[in-house]
């Protein structure tokens, strides 16, 4: 009875040890591949890639109508610097990736440098906003085996990607432009905007 006892114990050591072993390979995996993911993001909207959301963005049902009433073109999934609500940032830093099952929660915190307000090329304000340390939840859910982020929060984006992105408007229209015929005034209007963020932007540095 003894040495039955024994064996079958022998038996489940020998069956558990592996299993466990691969149980926390594929946490390890699961865990890695979400930090992936979370890197990607961040260090691509810092950089001031507007569709990153195409690839790695899901969003639920509430928000996607959200988006979709908001945007109905891009839905969520394109965003524009002169345009849509956005954060100004220096810098950021991945504190922490925890995984639980199929989702996933990552911490972010960025040296915030302004904000905007309201919505829209010209009802957009740029209002600078210095914060140190800036929070922020990252979502993650594990969806058609890959990591997806639920429902992504307003873009953080650098403050020297955002400048870029404002003088490449700048090039493309020229100094000159409203001094152009056949301009319209909402083109006009835009022009001076562009300026005006501009001129918000290089005081930021």
């Amino acid at each position: 009875m003894i040495l039955l006892s024994t064996t079958i114990i022998l038996i489940v050591c020998f069956v558990l040890i592996p299993f466990s072993h691969v149980i926390a390979e594929n946490e390890l995996a699961n865990l890695d591949s979400a930090r992936e993911l979370v890197e990607k993001f961040c260090r691509t909207e810092f950089m001031g890639v507007q569709d990153i959301r195409l690839d790695i963005a899901k969003y639920s049902r509430k928000q996607m109508l959200w988006e979709k009433k908001r945007d109905p073109e891009s839905r969520g999934m394109v965003k524009f610097w002169d345009n849509d609500p956005l954060f100004v940032v220096a810098s950021y830093e991945i504190t922490d990736v925890s995984v639980k099952k199929n989702y996933a929660i990552a911490t972010i915190v960025y040296n915030r440098l302004a904000r905007t307000e309201g919505d829209g090329v010209l009802k957009r304000k740029l209002i600078p906003d210095r914060i140190s340390h800036d929070i922020v939840k990252l979502h993650l859910i594990y969806n058609e085996s890959r990591w997806c982020v639920l429902d992504p929060p307003i873009p953080r984006v650098s403050l020297e990607a955002i400048i870029e992105y404002h003088k490449n408007y700048h090039k493309i229209m020229g100094d000159d432009w409203l001094q152009r015929t056949g301009i319209s005034e909402s083109q006009k209007q835009y022009y001076r905007k562009l300026q005006e963020n501009l001129g918000i932007l290089n005081r930021l540095r």
